[in-house]
């Protein structure tokens, strides 16, 4: 059994820049007002198998620290970053933008795409999750606009 959150119609949203340098029309600056899907999967226990409103208040506090920031991969490989006092310097194919601290978020990959985002937040949402032995696995997706979204699926 599983159940399921659309973040589409229950409002499990944030908005976010980022450029993707190793793709032509997306290595431009852009941004998107992004979706959170999730299925968890288990064996309900106590009437649930995990809470909705429980699911919904995790995941926000989640994906909270992106909403209206700037995403900047940190690992380096296609593009670099530096801090410089309050600013962050990132460069790739010529390319040198200036953004400031507060509205940069850090995203642990070498890209910015859904497929990183959803990896992240995903394992971040199966560590909030997987103490609770009845959850078996998750199902996690970050669209980039309804239809449009990549899928990671984490289980024990």
């Amino acid at each position: 059994m599983f159940l399921e959150l659309d973040g589409w119609k229950t409002e499990v949203r944030f908005a976010a820049a980022h450029f993707i340098p190793s793709h032509d029309k997306c290595s431009r600056l852009h941004g998107h007002d992004y979706g959170v899907r999730a299925r968890v999967h288990g064996v309900v226990k106590d009437s649930f198998i995990v809470d909705f409103l429980e699911l919904r208040r995790i995941i926000l506090e989640i994906i909270g620290p992106i909403d209206h920031r700037v995403i900047v991969p940190i690992v380096d490989g296609i593009s670099s970053h530096r801090e410089e006092g309050n600013q962050v310097i990132v460069e790739y194919q010529g390319k040198k933008f200036s953004f400031f601290l507060p509205d940069v978020y850090y995203l642990n990959d070498t890209t910015s795409s859904s497929e990183a985002l959803a990896k992240q937040v995903g394992s971040k949402l199966w560590e909030r999750l997987s103490p609770n032995e009845n959850v078996s696995r998750i199902e996690l997706s970050i669209d980039e606009g309804p239809g449009m979204g990549a899928w990671v699926e984490i289980h024990r």
